[in-house]
C-alpha cells in the first residue's frame, strides 16, 4: 500500500519526452553482461507492484526509472526510498528524487546499489598472503529530465556516460501510452577485457483509467488504472514478455481527505 501525493488530470492528449543519463560504476564483479545483471532488476516499487508494467503508468517520481518522460507530470518535489531483498542473499537499495524547475522542465536523480549476495571474500597477494576483505556488488547513479513538448508530438535528446534511456509518454483523460528504450550505450569494459553489451530493453505500454468515485479536486480522485505492457529484449530467455497489472487508488479516505491508499497487483510470465 502506498500513498499518492500528486496527481494531475489531462483533458488534452499530451506527449512528454525525457533525457535519462545513467552513470554506472561496477566493482568486484564478473566482467561482461553478468555484472550488468543489476540493470535488469527493477528497484522501483510502484512499477514492481504491477508486474513491472510501469512504462505507461509512471507519472510521478517513479518515472525516473520506468519512463522519465513521465517526469513532465511532476509539479512538486517528490522522493522515494526502496529496499528489495531477493533470492540467494541478493538485495537492492534505491533512492530517487524529482523536482520541477519552472518552465524548463523536471529533473530527476537516482542512486542504486545491488548486492550480489556473495558475502565477504578475502583477497590474497601473489605470494598467497591474506589481503583485504572484498564484497561483490554494483553501484549506479543517474540524472533524468522530462518536459512537456506539444500535444501528440515527441522529441528528445540524450547524453550518456555508460548507459542511457530514451522514452516518450502520451496522456489523455482516460488513457495513457508510453515507450522507452533502456540501457543504450557502448557496454561495460574491465581492464583488458573486450566491452560486453548492456541488457537492452524496449518497452511499449498502455494504461486505461476507470474513475470509481466523484473527483475530490483537479488532482485528487479515486480510480482504477489497468496497465498493459510488452517488453522486447534480445538478452532475455523470452524475447517478448507481456505484463498486465492493476492500480487501485482510494483518495481522501481519512485525515480530512488528505490521506490516500493505493493497492497494486500484476501478472507476468514466469
Amino acid at each position: 500500500m502506498m500513498g499518492r501525493m500528486n496527481r494531475r488530470g489531462a483533458h488534452v492528449a499530451t506527449v512528454y519526452v525525457l533525457l535519462a543519463a545513467l552513470s554506472a560504476t561496477a566493482y568486484a564483479g564478473t566482467p561482461g553482461a553478468a555484472t550488468a545483471v543489476f540493470l535488469t532488476k527493477a528497484p522501483e516499487p510502484r512499477g514492481a507492484g504491477v508486474a513491472d508494467a510501469g512504462v505507461a503508468l509512471a507519472d510521478d517520481v517513479s518515472a525516473v526509472y520506468w519512463n522519465p518522460a513521465g517526469l513532465g507530470y511532476v509539479e512538486r518535489a517528490q522522493a522515494s526510498l526502496a529496499y528489495t531483498s531477493g533470492v540467494f542473499g541478493t538485495s537492492t537499495e534505491y533512492l530517487s528524487a524529482a523536482f520541477r524547475a519552472g518552465g524548463v522542465g523536471t529533473f530527476g536523480l537516482n542512486f542504486r546499489h545491488f548486492n550480489f549476495g556473495l558475502g565477504e571474500m578475502k583477497s590474497r597477494d601473489a605470494s598467497g598472503n591474506p589481503g583485504s576483505i572484498l564484497t561483490a556488488g554494483a553501484l549506479a547513479g543517474g540524472v533524468s529530465y522530462g518536459r512537456k513538448i506539444l500535444p501528440l508530438l515527441s522529441a528528445g535528446f540524450s547524453e550518456a556516460s555508460v548507459a542511457f534511456d530514451v522514452g516518450a509518454m502520451a496522456h489523455g483523460s482516460f488513457w495513457r501510452a508510453g515507450a522507452v528504450v533502456q540501457n543504450l550505450g557502448p557496454g561495460l569494459k574491465y581492464q583488458t577485457n573486450a566491452a560486453s553489451s548492456l541488457p537492452l530493453n524496449i518497452r511499449l505500454g498502455g494504461a486505461f483509467k476507470f474513475r470509481i468515485a466523484k473527483r475530490l479536486s483537479e488532482t485528487k480522485e479515486s480510480a482504477l488504472l489497468i496497465p498493459v505492457q510488452v517488453d522486447l529484449s534480445k538478452e532475455s530467455p523470452r524475447p517478448v514478455d507481456i505484463r498486465v497489472g492493476g492500480e487501485l487508488t482510494l483518495a481522501g479516505i481519512a485525515a480530512g481527505n488528505n490521506l490516500d491508499a493505493t493497492f497494486r497487483v500484476g501478472v507476468r510470465p514466469l
